[in-house]
């Protein structure tokens, strides 16, 4: 039996605040109308339905979702619980069993209330695919990145190279100019040296030549 269409039961006010429901559907409840002169609660015409016991779906059409009986679904095994009069309803579960419930529902032709299997299947594929993609294109950009790394590290052990090469040869050359002359001045010392030596061997033989001819005389 089809269940007859409800009236959406409001608070007093609930089109005015947004507080009371005005554009929050998860604001919009039902409070029972207390007020003394309140229209609703006398039942006017023309105002919000308040709710009475009349209202209430029929007996046979009581706790059914279109019109089949609801049957909550935690794992595999559940499925076995669905009759032909039943339909599931998938209970909050994580994406892993969500996959395997899901795959089941396809391989089995399970209808789901509030699940289209196939498209959900379909949409985690995409996403693994898309995952996939992403995660090779971050690893050829990890990869071109450390190239660039190892490269400027070279670039920087290469200059470190040269410029302690250069810094080496400049020492090389510093201490062989302080070398020649250094040996530069020994020479000049040993010929001035030399000179003073020749100088005073000849005012010796001078000397003795004067003398010697002293004697002559």
């Amino acid at each position: 039996m089809m269940a007859m269409k409800k009236p959406k039961f409001l608070r007093v006010d609930s089109k005015k605040y947004s507080k009371l429901g005005l554009r929050r559907k998860k604001k919009q409840t039902y409070r029972k109308p207390k007020g003394r002169d309140n229209k609703i609660r006398l039942n006017r015409a023309g105002r919000l339905r308040k709710v009475k016991i009349g209202f209430r779906t029929s007996r046979l059409g009581r706790g059914k979702v279109q019109n089949m009986n609801p049957v909550r679904i935690f794992k595999v095994d559940d499925f076995k619980n669905i009759r032909k009069d039943d339909i599931g309803i998938l209970a909050g579960v994580g994406q892993k069993r969500k996959i395997e419930l899901a795959e089941h529902a396809v391989k089995h032709n399970i209808k789901l209330l509030n699940l289209n299997a196939k498209k959900f299947l379909e949409q985690v594929e995409i996403k693994k695919k898309i995952a996939k993609e992403e995660k090779v294109e971050k690893e050829k950009k990890k990869k071109v990145k450390e190239k660039k790394i190892k490269e400027e590290e070279k670039k920087k052990e290469k200059k470190e190279i040269e410029k302690a090469e250069k810094e080496i040869a400049k020492g090389v050359a510093e201490e062989t100019k302080k070398e020649e002359e250094e040996e530069k001045e020994i020479v000049e010392k040993a010929v001035e040296d030399a000179e003073k030596a020749v100088d005073k061997i000849k005012k010796q033989a001078d000397n003795k030549i004067k003398k010697i001819e002293g004697g002559k005389k």
